[in-house]
C-alpha cells in the first residue's frame, strides 16, 4: 500500500508591514536608538516570546483595530486555542467586513476541525474580496479534494497556477489528483516539473517515488523515497513507502525496520500497521502479524484489508487446530 502525499495551505495569514510590533523592526529600532529606547524594546522583546500576549497588548491598547485582532486570532490558533481565535478574526470582519485575511483565517480554522463545507464558504468569500490570491485558489481545491470533488479541485489548483505558475504545491497537488486517477503520465509531469521548481521538495520525490512502485520501476522509486528521506529524515510516509519497497524486493528485515521508525514517527497510521502485520505474516510470525492488524482496525474500524487479514489469519488458525 503505497502512501501518497498532497501539500497543503492554510498557514494562518497576517500583516507583513513593517512597524514596531514587528520583531525584526524592533531589532533595528534599538540598535538605532539603543539608550533612549532600551526599557520599551526589552519590554516587547518579552512579549514577544510570547505570542499571545503581545497582541494581547495590542488589542487592549487599541480595540478598534482589526489587525490586532487578526493577529491575537493566528496567535490564539497557533495553541490551538480555535475558539478564541475565531471569536477575534469575527471581531476583526466587524471592525473591517472586506479584511481578507480574517476569512481567510477562519476558513483554515474550520478546515483542521473537518468542517469542510464552512472552509469552503469563508475562502470563496476571501476570493469575492481578493480573485487574485493563488493560496485561497489552493485551499478551496484542497477542501473539494477532501470532499472528493476532484474535478474541481483541478479547477483550483489550475487557476492558482494561472495566478502563479511557479507554485510548486499547486503542481504537487494536481499530480496527487491524477496519481488517484491513475493517470500516471500526467502525474509524473506534474511532479518533475514541481521539482524544477524546487528540487528538495521531499513531497514530489515521495510521490515520483510511488509512481514509479506503481509502475514496478522499484529501482527507481527506492531512489527516490531515499532522495526524500535524505531531505526529510523524520517523514513518517518516506519511511512507510520504503518499507513497501523493501517489502516488494523480499527484503522483509529492512521493511520492518522502516515500517517500525515510521510508527514511532506516526503511530496512528493504520496502513503502516497493516503493513507491518503483512510483513510479519509473510515471516511466519502470525501472533505479531495478528498484533499488527487488530491495531490498525482499531485505529480505523472500517479498514476493509485488516478486517480481511484478520479473518484470513483466523481461519489458518482453525485449520492447524484441526490438523
Amino acid at each position: 500500500m503505497v502512501t501518497a502525499k498532497n501539500r497543503e495551505k492554510g498557514k494562518e495569514k497576517g500583516h507583513k508591514s513593517c512597524s514596531i510590533l514587528n520583531f525584526f523592526c524592533i531589532i533595528a529600532f534599538a540598535l538605532l536608538a539603543l539608550i533612549p529606547f532600551s526599557f520599551l524594546t526589552y519590554k516587547r522583546n518579552i512579549l514577544w516570546k510570547n505570542g499571545a500576549k503581545l497582541w494581547e497588548d495590542v488589542v487592549r491598547k487599541s480595540p478598534e483595530k482589526a489587525r490586532g485582532h487578526n493577529n491575537l486570532g493566528n496567535a490564539y490558533s497557533r495553541q490551538d486555542r480555535f475558539e478564541d481565535a475565531i471569536q477575534h478574526y469575527m471581531t476583526a470582519l466587524r471592525v473591517k467586513p472586506d479584511y481578507t485575511l480574517a476569512h481567510i483565517n477562519i476558513g483554515n480554522i474550520y478546515y483542521k476541525q473537518g468542517r469542510l463545507k464552512d472552509a469552503a464558504q469563508k475562502y470563496t468569500t476571501a476570493l469575492k474580496l481578493k480573485s487574485d490570491d493563488a493560496d485561497t485558489h489552493i485551499n478551496i481545491g484542497n477542501v473539494y479534494y477532501k470532499q472528493g470533488r476532484f474535478e474541481d479541485a483541478i479547477q483550483e489548483y489550475m487557476a492558482a497556477l494561472k495566478l502563479k505558475s511557479n507554485y510548486s504545491e499547486a503542481h504537487i497537488n494536481l499530480g496527487v489528483i491524477f496519481l488517484k486517477k491513475d493517470m500516471l503520465d500526467a502525474a509524473l509531469q506534474e511532479f518533475q516539473t514541481a521539482l524544477t521548481l524546487n528540487p528538495d521538495d521531499s513531497d514530489a520525490h515521495i510521490n515520483l517515488g510511488v509512481i514509479y512502485s506503481k509502475q514496478g520501476e522499484l529501482d527507481k522509486a527506492l531512489q527516490e523515497f531515499q532522495t526524500a528521506l535524505k531531505i526529510n529524515p523524520d517523514d513518517s510516509d518516506v519511511h512507510t513507502n520504503l518499507g513497501n519497497t523493501y517489502s516488494e524486493y523480499g527484503r522483509l528485515n529492512e521493511a520492518i525496520h522502516e515500517y517500525m521508525i515510521a510508527l514511532k514517527l506516526k503511530s496512528d497510521s493504520p496502513e503502516t500497521h497493516y503493513n507491518l502485520g503483512n510483513a510479519y505474516k509473510v515471516k511466519g510470525l502470525k501472533d505479531e502479524a495478528m498484533r499488527e492488524f487488530e491495531t490498525a482496525l482499531k485505529l480505523k474500524p472500517d479498514f476493509l484489508p485488516a478486517q480481511q487479514a484478520i479473518e484470513l489469519l483466523n481461519r489458518e488458525s482453525k485449520i492447524l487446530s484441526a490438523k
